[in-house]
């Protein structure tokens, strides 16, 4: 939905446009082109102890506690980081790139 002023200029909504709305869901999905296989890249995803290898959000404090159950690795692993919400491993599949 845009809003436009008198003159046709936009019109970024109020805080009171937005009060009331909730979103019960939402979905980000970010591309990214590697130069890898999908076999030398999918372990790095599929296992969450490899998580500290590469990503930011892990190394802005090595000292946080962090908790693995299920599989090792693939459908069903879980991870949990501090505070932060339980991420539970839907699917993985080296087969398919995207």
């Amino acid at each position: 939905m845009h809003a436009f002023d008198v003159l046709g200029d936009p019109v970024r909504p109020t805080d009171q446009y937005w009060k009331g709305i909730t979103m019960s869901t939402y979905e980000v999905t970010r591309t990214e082109t590697i130069g890898a296989t999908p076999d030398r890249i999918t372990p790095l995803i599929t296992r969450f102890p490899a998580w500290q290898q590469w990503s930011p959000f892990e190394r802005s404090d090595p000292e946080l506690r962090r908790s693995y159950r299920g599989p090792a690795e693939g459908a069903g692993a879980e991870f949990e980081r501090g505070l932060s919400a339980l991420k539970t491993l839907a699917e993985a599949r080296a087969d398919d790139p995207t």
